[in-house]
This record gives structure tokens, sequence and C-alpha cells, in this order.
């Protein structure tokens, strides 16, 4: 059986290229903060506190998020203990950049990071 080779017309340049490690290879990226979170929050935790008007929710990892006026009566309805993911919103509304979703109640709120508030002493 014949065997089908084909011709390296390959320039020195090419053949550089192909054995030179790329850079992503070389070097680490660097992680860009995509948000003013905390880094070390999770994606999510459980609600701690709403207050009566919904206008701020706070989490069990401490932080407080501030909830965009039109969404205030859906996150007023959210109870304590249930479980909120947090995630970059792909298109902001204003300052508020941020979905907070809770499964639970099949709901979700535009928010924006507010500050974190320290664990309460007992």
């Amino acid at each position: 059986m014949r065997s089908h080779r084909l011709p390296l017309s390959l320039s020195s340049a090419a053949v550089l290229a192909l054995s030179t490690p790329t850079l992503a290879a070389q070097a680490p990226l660097a992680r860009v903060p995509l948000w003013d979170a905390p880094a070390t929050a999770p994606l999510g935790a459980r609600l701690v506190a709403a207050p009566d008007d919904g206008g701020f929710v706070r989490l069990a990892d401490g932080t407080l998020w501030e909830i965009s006026l039109p969404d205030r009566p859906t996150a007023d309805a959210w109870r304590v203990r249930d479980y909120v993911a947090v995630a970059p919103a792909p298109a902001g509304v204003g300052e508020y950049d941020h979905i907070l979703v809770n499964a639970h109640a099949r709901t979700r709120v535009f928010a924006r990071f507010a500050g974190l508030v320290p664990p309460r002493r007992r």
C-alpha cells in the first residue's frame, strides 16, 4: 500500500512560531474584577435581613445590596433564610449592575452592592 505524504513547505518563521509557547502559556492571566463586591464573596448566600420596604437586603456572607426601585415590591416578598444567588447583570439598569435571584420564590431583581455589614456579636 502506498503512503501519501504531503510536501512540507513551512517557512522557518512558521516553524519557530509553532514551536514557541504562546504568551498565555508563559504567564498566568491577571484576574480583573468584574464588580465591586468583595472577591471572596460566594455566588450566593442565605437572606439574613430584608427591611419592610424591600430597599435593601443583607445576605449571610455580610454583603448588603440595594434593590432597584421598580423591583422593591418583589424583594419585599422574599423571606429570611431563602437562598439568593448573586450574578453580574448582562445589561444593568443604571447603577444597578447585579442580579439577585431567589430560586425559592422564582423571582429576580436588579441590585447594586452597598457594602459589607459586620456580623453581630452574640
